[in-house]
């Protein structure tokens, strides 16, 4: 039976801020963006090798099983904690994704490549379709947001139960074994089970390790070396950089090193630029396609590839404060009144 709330509102689902985990998110999305950007200018030129941003995925992913397990903790069972949750991710998460993928929409029109409306309400809700391995939504990299969209079902499932927790790292680890199995061809099952999910699973896992030990001293230094390492091995290999022998160890490695030592203080220009970073990270992931589109209208030259980075980082700046903090305040307002617009640790 879930056990009741006491006292007034239920407001649960924050936690103090994170720098070392902030600092990674920016990091997480600057690689996505370096890469992207880089591959963009390689395809303009004819050239057959692409760099690759998925160690920049792998951190978001860790990151957000971690930030899960930090938010919900002792909150399983809990009577109203799972529509509270729910509310509140959808209230972060949505809003402007919804508008960029509008954004999206509209500049498609204009270049007389329309979606079809099936298209855009499968990504408006999250539903994978378009690829066996990797969904392709209109807004391209919110193919991620499908994995999360299903974390996030499976943690407000979870939290329906006292010993929820068990249930999640359990599916988390199942799904993929099942995966593994039977291959799923269709977009759906196919991300339902996908090795992904391991690294929601790692995160929460990290979590559960910071809760027993704790380092005294800041081992963020650390974490920038296994970032340097993880970037080097896509070198190694020819194709894709496996997931599971390589990619997750480091990305585990990365976040379990911020997480686990003491937090750094946002002090100095460059510690709260880091951090600012961190703000905007998730506006820079979802704008940085549309700028980059943008500016390869304009040129293939590669001293283009600074003006996209920044440009990228000048967008998510605007989104974040034209775009997410208004639209997702009216969200979080509406849904979950009574939550800090902003939360430290938010997913």
């Amino acid at each position: 039976m879930p056990r009741t709330r006491r006292g007034g509102a239920l407001n649960v689902f924050t936690v103090g801020r994170l720098n070392n985990i902030q600092y990674l998110r920016g990091v997480a999305a600057l690689i996505v963006v370096v890469a992207h950007s880089i591959s963009s200018l390689m395809r303009a030129s004819g050239s057959a090798i692409h760099a690759r941003g998925q160690f920049g995925v792998d951190l978001f992913f860790v990151i957000s099983g971690l930030v899960m397990y930090l938010i919900c903790r002792g909150k399983f069972g809990v009577a109203g904690a799972p529509a509270d949750y729910l509310r509140k991710r959808i209230a972060r998460i949505v809003p402007a994704y919804w508008f960029w993928t509008g954004v999206c929409v509209l500049l498609l029109a204009l270049s007389a490549n329309t979606p079809s409306i099936q298209d855009v309400l499968r990504s408006l809700a999250f539903i994978p379709y378009g690829g066996a391995v990797t969904p392709r939504p209109v807004l391209g990299v919110g193919w991620t947001l499908t994995f999360e969209a299903f974390f996030y079902g499976l943690a407000t499932a979870a939290l329906c139960f006292r010993h929820g927790l068990r249930f999640l790292i359990s599916a988390l680890l199942v799904l993929p074994a099942l995966g593994a199995i039977a291959h799923p061809v269709a977009p759906v099952f196919a991300v339902w089970t996908s090795p992904r999910l391991l690294e929601f699973a790692a995160g929460i896992g990290v979590g559960l390790a910071r809760d027993q030990v704790r380092f005294g001293t800041n081992l963020l230094p650390t974490s920038c070396l296994a970032v340097a390492l993880a970037l080097g091995t896509q070198f190694l290999f020819p194709g894709s950089t496996p997931l599971l022998l390589v990619r997750l160890p480091l990305a585990v490695a990365v976040v379990g090193a911020a997480a686990l030592g003491t937090d750094a203080e946002a002090r100095g220009m460059f510690a709260r630029g880091a951090a600012a970073l961190g703000d905007i990270s998730y506006g820079i992931y979802l704008t940085h396609p549309i700028i980059l589109a943008i500016l390869l209208r304009l040129s293939h030259a590669w001293w283009m590839f600074p003006i996209m980075v920044i440009a990228s980082v000048g967008a998510g700046v605007l989104s974040y404060r034209v775009i997410e903090r208004p639209l997702g305040g009216a969200a979080r307002r509406v849904l979950a009144p009574g939550t800090p617009i902003s939360a430290g640790a938010q997913a």
